[in-house]
């Protein structure tokens, strides 16, 4: 069974490009203070996590450092992340998966499309072959919320296995200057997605997942606190793993903006 790629908890703090809502997370917004017209934008982010959890499933026992980097322009951007293990497990003290992706924006008054193509790699796991996906997602944008529909297919060594979610997304930036922001999401998997990555082969509502932070501005720096929390909802696939219920937390530094 391998390790999934990850993009999708919450980078949507840091993506760039064209407008677009907080999460995914995983290619949208043009970062807070950004004008614009700059044509090239970029964001860097080292994530100290409690535990790396993906779609309702934990896939570490402690904390991980998660770097993130990416660059945009025109729309378009190109990102990079890797998991770094930290606690006495397997792979203590080495990247364990590295990922990478290309992005495309566009942004209409009412309506916002991001799709893109990502490799996950598994560095020193010969049973967890490299993968790739390609994904497509809609947000409609309405004051801070935004809600949206996100589909995703496996093109590589499990090609076919498929992940729908759909969200709503809160952003809020304070008067002080912290910003605030939410989601809460359901996501449901094809029978091939939950046999590769869970054991059950159905296709069924996988999970629901909740998660908040709050983002600190220090000048070209910022600081985010984060927390997840998600629980698997077929009785099935709660049944085929160890910690159906998953709390997350973690705290980021990053930097962010035109060159």
């Amino acid at each position: 069974m391998v390790l999934p790629g990850a993009r999708v908890a919450w980078l949507g703090v840091l993506a760039v490009g064209v407008p677009a809502p907080a999460q995914a997370q995983a290619t949208g917004p043009v970062a807070d203070g950004i004008e614009e017209e700059s044509l090239v934008t970029y964001a860097a982010e080292l994530d100290f996590v409690s535990r790396y959890a993906w779609r309702g499933l934990a896939w570490s026992e402690g904390a991980q450092l998660q770097p993130y980097a990416e660059v945009a322009a025109f729309g378009a951007s190109l990102w990079a992340w890797t998991n770094l293990v930290l606690q006495h497990e397997a792979f203590e003290g080495r990247f364990n998966e590295v990922d990478a992706g290309l992005g495309y924006d566009y942004a209409w008054d009412w309506l916002e499309v991001s799709a893109g193509l990502q490799v996950w790699a598994y560095p020193y796991q010969d049973d967890s072959p490299t993968t790739g996906q390609a994904d497509v997602a809609i947000y409609v944008p309405v004051g801070p919320f935004s809600f949206y529909t996100r589909q995703t297919v496996d093109l590589g060594s499990y090609a076919g296995a498929w992940w729908g979610e759909l969200g709503a997304e809160f952003a809020w930036e304070t008067d002080a200057g912290p910003e605030v922001e939410a989601a809460l999401l359901t996501g449901w998997a094809s029978d091939k997605f939950n046999e590769s990555y869970i054991g059950p082969a159905e296709t069924t509502w996988n999970v629901v997942e909740a998660g908040f932070s709050v983002s600190f501005p220090f000048r070209w720096l910022y600081v985010r606190a984060h927390a997840q929390c998600s629980y698997l909802l077929d009785a099935d696939l709660r049944a085929a793993v160890d910690d159906p219920f998953l709390v997350v937390g973690g705290i980021a530094l990053g930097t962010e903006g035109p060159p």
